[in-house]
This record gives C-alpha cells, sequence and structure tokens, in this order.
C-alpha cells in the first residue's frame, strides 16, 4: 500500500512535478480529452529522454512517476527511452485513455552501441514468468532486468512485456493506477 499512487489535485501534481524537476508544460484539457492534468514532457527526467514521434502528453500522475522510472533506468545506463504509445483517447478499456500509460518499444543505454528493440531483442519465456525465468544473454538479458527493476521497485504499477499476450509483442506497457495499491 506504502507504493500505491495516491491521486493528487490539479495543483498539488504540478508542485510536485516541479519539486521532483520533471520538465512540463501545461496542456489545455480540450487538448488532450480524457486526461485529468495533462501535461507535455518537455526534456530528460533525470537523464533519461523520453523519445516519441509527437509532443509526449500525458497525465501529471504519470508524468510524476518519471522520476522513480528513470532512477531505475539510469541504473542500466539508460539515457533514451522510445515511446511507441502514450495519450490515445480512443483506447477504450486501456490506461492509455487517461494519459496514464506509455508503451516503450527501444531503449538505449550506454552499454549496447544500438538500441535495444522489445520487439527483436526481448527473449520471450512463455514456459515461466517473466522476472522467473532463465534468460539468455546480453541485450535479451537486459531488457528482462530492465522490466523486473521497474516491477520490483513499483516504479509503476503495470509492467507488461511480451510474455503477456501477442498485442504485446513488440513493447513495454507501463501504466500508472492512481488509488488502486494492486501491481500487475
Amino acid at each position: 500500500p506504502a507504493a500505491c499512487k495516491v491521486p493528487m489535485s490539479h495543483g498539488e501534481c504540478l508542485s510536485t512535478l516541479k519539486v521532483m524537476g520533471v520538465p512540463y508544460e501545461v496542456v489545455p484539457a480540450d487538448s488532450a480529452p480524457g486526461v485529468e492534468t495533462p501535461v507535455r514532457i518537455t526534456g530528460p527526467v533525470n537523464g533519461v529522454s523520453y523519445v516519441y514521434g509527437q509532443p509526449l502528453v500525458v497525465d501529471c500522475l504519470l508524468a510524476a512517476s518519471l522520476p522513480s522510472v528513470s532512477a531505475v533506468l539510469r541504473e542500466w545506463d539508460v539515457t533514451e527511452v522510445g515511446i511507441l504509445s502514450a495519450h490515445r483517447p480512443e483506447a477504450i478499456y486501456s490506461f492509455h485513455m487517461f494519459g496514464l500509460a506509455l508503451d516503450v518499444n527501444w531503449i538505449k543505454s550506454d552499454r549496447w552501441l544500438r538500441a535495444m528493440w522489445i520487439k527483436s531483442d526481448f527473449v520471450e519465456t512463455p514456459e515461466a514468468a517473466t522476472c522467473d525465468a532463465t534468460q539468455a544473454w546480453g541485450i535479451g538479458r537486459d531488457l528482462v532486468g530492465i522490466a523486473c527493476d521497474l516491477w520490483a521497485e513499483r516504479a509503476m504499477s503495470t509492467v507488461i512485456t511480451p510474455n503477456y499476450n501477442k498485442g504485446h509483442d513488440n513493447h513495454f506497457h507501463l501504466d500508472v493506477r492512481p488509488g488502486d495499491n494492486r501491481f500487475f
């Protein structure tokens, strides 16, 4: 329960982002339907750049989780994270609809000379739970380690890997669930 993401008011959340040093701009609510407190991430968070093909608009509560995510990623020498999907108002039955989810499809670490792509580098282990599986070596092992560390640190409420289902075969799904003390 102590790790549960507690809902905050609009003002409390924005103040939290300032204290945490998250670079952001407030986004007009009508430009991000379904998002309680929309913000755009404007730069790296604790040394990690979240790269998206368009402005990265998320709910403030997700933005407030990024420093914890970045802390885990920096332990793996990660400098950039490729975002496949973020806020999607049409994503019914998904936390993407509320700006509370990110889909990560690649990760760049100083340990490797190239980006680690979830689709091609993650080693699926259908016979064992992701964090209980014995992985191969190299990049595949690092991707599993990153996912498992995000889970262990409770940096997000949900960490889904390609082991979950075919719908997640090319990304890690990360979300926050304010007020829900369960972790998935």
